[in-house]
């Protein structure tokens, strides 16, 4: 009998052979999986979360909140005011006032087309170039920067609407000269960012720009400015303010009195400096352009103008010859014929030209010329402080001096014949001048031009101020002796010169010219801007000697200076005539002069020194007359120092004399 396998082996056999398990066990088994499988995902995650804020608390924990704020805040820069510039009594010459720019955040535009009409027809601008700047990238871009009050209050408006958007105002400083173009070349000009680029504002330009603000300011989500939100950060500081030794309503008057005579003379630009004798204060320094040539206006046509040109002549009516019986009103017609017409020259207007006015550059400082005879005072002043010369030292004036590269001659009448010193520089004889160099000799004649301020830039410091050119001793030729006691073959400034002849005025000791005298802080102190000392160039006794000689420039029977004269008042000064140098050191012009007038009044106890200088004047008058001083041989005279620059010099040292109520004999110093 064989034996039946119990229940339990059953159960065993029929799993070895595959029977299917129960469903709900699977089912458990696969839900487990997944459970097990998504809390390995949220530990990991939650793994990283942890991570991630430990780090951020950790190490970068102001991350987030530094970027949320930049997000919200925004730093502006607050323009510092620049300081003013002001006269010696404290009239404004140049000061900055709020004024208001156009700018736009592109990003916030809603329509650039018609907001770009609507600004360009205020703005008075192109309308598609107001709009290409709507649509440009970025956060930022101006439209127009310190636009006037009423083109600013009109987009205010606009903005106002809360229409047009995108569109802000900024405040801004401006400059603003209140006195026009009043000594435009020694003030200067700032950029449309208010840094200095010209004149004094450069010059000055860390003085006067002052220290920029800084203020935070929140920002919505739009770009709108949170006007609740507390608003930090450091205010700007006010530029230090320049009073100047001008005197604006005297600058006004030589201004007036040196255009007027450049319309006159037609030349092309001229300079005059009135400077305190005793402290350097220059109280007016005037630089004037002669304004643009006036489109010609067309020659009047001549019929048959052409020379030897021979027209037909249509029939002619004419008067018989003298018949004492015939009728007297009696007429003849004759054929025509061929009739040869002389020619004539059309008579060509003369040119005319705008009216003169200030110049934007100081050929005070920044220009040079030969000085011509005024530079005689150097040699003079040097022989009779050596003790080489008198006044009335008598030298023989020959026809011409011949070195073996140049021969000089001169324009006094009757040489060969003795003269005095003073005679010499009284009517400027140029050999005569030569003669006292010769016994100076070029080493100290070199000298004392350099005491004299020659070759060295003056204590002003003005941008582009030129030290003039004077050659180094040992390169002289054998004729520099000869010329550069005439004011040839050597350059200055106006101001060199004008410095020089104050030398004489102030008793032989140089005073550095001066422009500015104080800074005013933004409380409105001053502070004195200390004055450089001078030094001794000659002694008193020569000083008074070389004033005396100069006093017979403008009193002497043959002075070459005699319409300086100022009635009531004695006058000590030299004129200067100078031939300009073509370019290259070729030789000079023909016509082209440079004229000046130097010196000082009242000549005892002198209170003002005055130069006056004129570039290519090409008009001569007659004094007090419209009528032209004929020269030679029909011609109209050439220009000189005394025919166009020593009236001038009158002129401004009236106005002076009057303005600061100079008595006659001046004030004892």
């Amino acid at each position: 009998m064989t034996a039946q396998p119990t229940r339990r082996d059953t159960s065993r056999s029929s799993r070895s052979l595959g029977a299917p398990r129960s469903p709900h066990r699977e089912v458990r088994t696969n839900h487990k999986r997944r459970l097990t499988g998504l809390l390995i995902i949220f530990g990991l995650v939650g793994a990283v979360m942890v991570a991630r804020l430990a780090y951020l608390q950790a190490i970068r924990p102001g991350y987030y909140e530094t970027m949320g704020v930049a997000q919200r805040n925004r730093t502006v820069t607050l323009a510092a005011n620049r300081g003013s510039i002001v006269d010696r009594n404290d009239l404004i010459f140049a000061m900055s006032a709020e004024q208001r720019t156009v700018w736009a955040d592109p990003t916030q535009v809603s329509d650039p087309g018609l907001q770009g009409q609507a600004l360009a027809d205020i703005l008075k601008r192109d309308a598609p170039e107001v709009t290409k700047l709507l649509k440009s990238t970025g956060h930022f871009v101006y439209l127009a920067r310190k636009v006037d009050n009423d083109a600013a209050d009109a987009i205010q408006r606009l903005i106002d609407t809360k229409k047009f958007k995108g569109v802000f105002l900024l405040v801004e400083p401006k400059r603003f000269s209140p006195a026009d173009d009043l000594a435009a070349s020694i003030i200067g000009n700032v950029d449309v960012d208010n840094k200095g680029i010209s004149g004094l504002e450069l010059q000055y330009q860390a003085t006067l720009n002052g220290v920029p603000g800084r203020e935070v300011i929140e920002k919505d989500r739009n770009g709108n400015t949170i006007s609740s939100a507390d608003r930090t950060g450091t205010p700007a500081v006010q530029g230090q303010g320049l009073r100047l030794s001008l005197d604006r309503s005297l600058q006004y008057e030589i201004d007036k009195i040196v255009s007027a005579q450049v319309d006159r003379n037609h030349a092309r630009h001229a300079t005059a400096i009135v400077m305190n004798r005793r402290t350097g204060e220059i109280v007016a320094l005037s630089n004037i352009d002669r304004g643009a040539q006036k489109p010609p206006v067309a020659p009047p046509v001549v019929a048959a103008a052409t020379t030897g040109v021979s027209v037909p002549a249509t029939a002619t009516t004419v008067a018989p010859a003298v018949d004492p019986a015939a009728d007297p009103a009696a007429t003849t017609t004759v054929p025509a014929a061929t009739t040869t017409v002389a020619p004539v020259a059309p008579t060509l207007p003369p040119i005319e030209y705008e009216p003169a006015h200030p110049s934007i550059v100081n050929y005070a400082a920044t220009d040079v010329f030969e000085p011509g005879s005024m530079n005689k005072l150097i040699a003079l002043s040097a022989a009779l402080e050596e003790r080489l010369v008198t006044p009335a030292t008598q030298i023989d004036v020959p026809e011409e001096i011949a070195f073996n590269d140049k021969v000089f001659k001169d324009h006094i009448a009757g040489a060969p014949k003795p003269m005095t010193v003073a005679e010499i520089i009284s009517q400027s004889s140029n050999l005569g001048t030569i003669r006292i160099a010769e016994q100076l000799g070029a080493p100290r004649l070199d000298t004392y031009l350099r005491r004299f301020g020659f070759a060295a830039a003056t204590e002003l410091g003005f941008p582009g101020e030129s030290r003039g050119l004077l050659l180094d001793i040992k390169r002289w030729s054998e004729s520099d002796i000869g010329s550069v006691p005439l004011g040839q073959g050597l350059s200055v400034t106006a101001l060199q010169m004008l410095a020089a002849y104050n030398t004489i005025a102030n008793s032989g000791v140089y005073v550095p010219p001066r422009l500015v005298l104080s800074t005013i802080d933004d409380h409105g102190v001053h502070h004195d801007v200390p004055a450089t000392a001078g030094h001794r160039v000659v002694s008193t006794e020569t000083a008074n000697e070389v004033t005396q000689i100069l006093q017979g420039v403008v009193t002497g029977l043959n002075g070459t200076g005699n319409l300086a004269a100022v009635e009531g008042y004695t006058v000590a000064g030299k004129t200067g005539t100078a031939k300009v140098p073509l370019p290259g050191g070729t030789g000079y012009e023909d016509h082209g002069y440079i004229t000046g007038f130097a010196g000082f009044v009242p000549a005892i106890n002198p209170e003002y020194t005055i130069l006056i200088t004129f570039d290519h004047p090409e008009l001569v008058f007659l004094p007090h007359s419209d009528q032209l001083l004929p020269g030679v041989n029909g011609q109209p005279a050439d220009p000189t120092g005394g025919n166009t620059s020593a009236p001038v010099f009158a002129d401004i040292a009236k106005v002076v004399l009057r303005t600061y109520q100079v008595p006659p004999s001046g004030r004892a110093s």
